[in-house]
């Protein structure tokens, strides 16, 4: 359910892509120091969006260094590190075990359990870093599975749910950009959630798995919709 918020590269500048690149590395660096090798596995795009975002909003001070590393061996890159890269490595770790136990609870996947088992220590940790918040992450995703399960509920209802999730790891402190970035998190935790049902449409209807656009996608105007 991770990994839409992707830059379009063509309309970049190069130094505008190597500071973005620099973020993607320190974010990977941090969830490696912070969560291990499997920590570094949850690296996904949307996090990046993240950190670029607060970083540049909060002007934090970046640790910048040239290096290699297992997945550059032979090209030397630079990594950002700071605050920012450090508290998104936990949300996402935090939000990846999450993830994997709804995948074994609702799909029996035992890919999904055995890697839930691998971050739940690391997810616990992370839960004593920052308790309400994952207090209310937890709260929401048990509320999240249960609308799934009722399976008639409607599609802006169970999209809300997961909005309020992103809100609430988008809004690092409780400041003046509480609230704008609270909106952001929002709506682009619906964005993301309704994508991922989209993209998942045609397996859903053969697994039986739930999905919010069963009811529609058999109408002749789904796609335009």
């Amino acid at each position: 359910m991770f990994g839409y918020v992707m830059i379009n590269q063509p309309e970049l500048k190069i130094k505008d892509f190597e500071r973005y690149r620099s973020y993607y590395c320190g974010l990977c660096e941090s969830l490696k120091r912070r969560h291990g090798l499997i920590g570094r596995s949850m690296l996904n795009y949307d996090m990046v969006f993240l950190v670029t975002t607060l970083s540049d909003l909060y002007d934090v001070k970046d640790e910048e260094r040239c290096c290699r590393c297992i997945m550059h061996p032979f090209r030397r890159h630079c990594e950002r590190c700071n605050t920012v890269s450090d508290y998104c490595a936990d949300m996402c770790v935090l939000l990846s075990y999450h993830k994997c136990v709804d995948d074994w609870n609702d799909e029996k996947k035992l890919n999904r359990w055995i890697l839930s088992r691998l971050l739940r220590r690391k997810a616990k940790k992370v839960e004593k870093l920052y308790p309400e918040k994952a207090s209310f992450i937890e709260k929401k995703l048990n509320m999240l599975s249960i609308v799934e399960q009722a399976k008639n509920t409607p599609i802006d209802k169970v999209a809300k749910l997961f909005g309020e999730i992103m809100a609430e790891v988008f809004v690092y402190k409780d400041d003046f950009w509480k609230e704008d970035l609270y909106k952001i998190g929002f709506y682009l935790g619906k964005f993301i959630y309704l994508l991922d049902a989209y993209e998942d449409i045609e397996l859903d209807l053969k697994t039986g798995d739930y999905n919010p656009f069963k009811e529609i996608c058999r109408n002749e105007n789904f796609e335009e919709q």
